[in-house]
């Protein structure tokens, strides 16, 4: 509580009442939101401490995301994709392997041809 004279300091009981005189440590005290006033040199270093906090933040969520060994479990929003990239790969996969297929088959025959042409002609 201030008073003209000091500031007075209650502690636990409230027999222990003391009477300082104003300093700029006692007035934070008693005033609600008041502190020492920050420089601009503080302030920026606040500011720039609130940003590597935030930036290791978001580093340590994207760690957790992309280390499956530390932190996935089947629950993961990872796993979803993982099996959709699993399943489009070996549709992608089987898709590619029918058409080389067929042009193997193409070239194969058009080699029995060729080799039943040259066998013939040697007759």
């Amino acid at each position: 509580v201030a008073t003209p004279r000091g500031t007075i300091h209650s502690g636990l009981a409230a027999s222990f009442l003391t009477i300082a005189a104003p300093s700029t440590s006692s007035r934070y005290f008693c005033t609600k939101g008041a502190g020492p006033r920050k420089t601009d040199a503080a302030k920026e270093t606040e500011a720039e401490s609130l940003r590597a906090a935030r930036s290791a933040e978001q580093s340590e969520k994207l760690w957790n995301l992309m280390v499956p060994e530390r932190n996935w479990d089947l629950m993961h929003p990872m796993i979803p994709l993982l099996i959709v990239g699993i399943v489009g790969l070996q549709v992608y996969s089987s898709a590619r392997s029918e058409s080389s297929e067929e042009r193997e088959r193409e070239e194969v025959r058009r080699f029995h041809e060729a080799r039943r042409a040259r066998h013939a002609e040697s007759r």
